[in-house]
């Protein structure tokens, strides 16, 4: 179907050590103004709308729920692999590179930004949490 999420979802097997097709669909609520809807955060419940500013939105069918991403490409060619390991959740990955090695020639990485459209307001369902595990 144009303009929709492809989503697919697998799950290891320790026990068979494989990988076993599957479907991860933890529902929640969201308050529309028709009342509480429930709906899965899946590919598939979302429409994928295209802006002339190159940007996306994906809007979560039945729901008030929408993010616009906006993403860039920026040519990294030559520049320290550790400037772009900065947050402080990286730091440590930063800093245990020995040197100061650079990315290659014709290197880009992709920064994605998404923005909330709204407000919503959702009550969660959780299912994975499996006794004895």
């Amino acid at each position: 179907m144009a303009n929709r999420v492809d989503n697919s979802t697998s799950f290891y097997d320790p026990d068979t050590a494989s990988w076993i097709v599957g479907e991860s669909e933890e529902s929640e609520y969201y308050l529309t103004a028709n009342g509480w809807t429930l709906s899965a955060d899946t590919g598939a419940n979302y429409t994928v709308i295209h802006q002339s500013d190159g940007s996306a939105i994906l809007d979560q069918d039945n729901t008030d729920f929408a993010l616009k991403f906006l993403a860039s490409e920026i040519d990294v060619s030559g520049k320290p692999i550790k400037d772009f390991l900065g947050y402080e959740t990286h730091r440590l990955v930063a800093d245990s590179i020995a040197g100061n090695p650079l990315f290659s020639s014709g290197a880009k990485i992709y920064q994605v930004n998404f923005i909330v459209l709204n407000d919503s307001y959702v009550l969660s369902n959780w299912f994975d949490c499996d006794e004895g595990r």
